[in-house]
């Protein structure tokens, strides 16, 4: 059972965890040229093998146009003043795909990033000082940019959204801290209370073979009293109900078959 941040890599932020998504990075510059097209032209190809579709403004792409590199991406949408702002569409030779907003040529805003193995998230896209950072969007409440309150958060591994992770629970300041549930894609669950991020307090451990634990976690171990039962192999409804130390059973404790 892994923690939620080690799910996604990256630094804890605004909806839980800013991440850098396995997809491909931010779609380059378009490619600059000596001899931009007159305002009266709608298609440029550029010596690489680029090419522009679209309005032209004082001899930079300006309005809604199609930009293609030479390697097959794609870009669809808003320009100003020759750089992509607005609204538009990338996508990938692979089948990789955002729809959203864009800022100086980055992702920036809300969006909704596709993958070509079935994965789909809402995103939300944060442009600074010529970076750009992206947070899985989850639903719920905000304050001050960040999730705060209840809300719901939504993951996968791998293997498309039909196979994902959720918890769903209180939030403060864009950590998960409260009460709330944590359904993994293997269907092992645990419900109890959270503080910064972790499991911590006592809560309720179902493991997807059937083992259970109830009692008391720190920073997601078991620790303190709690009562661990199995429910599969040879040990099999018999429970073990005392003391745990990071994991494991330690001090006064008893056995019961």
């Amino acid at each position: 059972m892994g923690c939620f941040s080690s799910c996604l890599r990256g630094k804890k932020s605004a909806k839980g965890t800013v991440i850098e998504p396995e997809e491909a990075p931010p779609p380059p510059p378009p490619p600059q040229s000596e001899t931009p097209p007159s305002p009266a032209h709608e298609a440029w190809t550029v010596q690489d093998g680029a090419r522009y579709d679209g309005a032209f403004k004082a001899g930079r792409r300006h309005g809604y146009g199609k930009f293609t590199w030479a390697n097959g991406d794609t870009y669809e949408g808003d320009w100003l003043d020759d750089v992509q702002e607005g609204i538009g569409k990338f996508c990938t030779p692979q089948g990789d795909k955002y729809e959203g907003g864009f800022r100086h040529n980055v992702k920036h805003g809300k969006g909704k990033q596709m993958w070509a193995n079935g994965d789909s998230y809402e995103v939300l896209f944060a442009y600074f000082v010529g970076q750009s950072q992206v947070r899985l969007f989850a639903q719920g409440d905000w304050a001050h940019g960040l999730q705060h309150g209840q809300g719901t958060f939504t993951w996968g591994e791998n293997s498309g959204m039909n196979a994902s992770n959720v918890y769903t629970g209180d939030w403060k300041e864009g950590v998960r801290e409260g009460r709330g549930t944590l359904t993994w894609a293997n269907g092992s669950t645990y419900t109890g209370s959270w503080k910064n991020d972790h499991r911590h307090g006592h809560g309720l451990l179902v493991l997807a073979n059937g083992d259970k634990y109830e009692g008391m976690f720190d920073n997601d171990k078991k620790h303190g009293h709690g009562r661990f039962q199995w429910g599969d192999g040879p040990w099999k409804g018999h429970a073990y109900d005392g003391e745990w130390v990071s994991d494991v059973m330690e001090g006064k404790g008893s056995y019961i078959t």
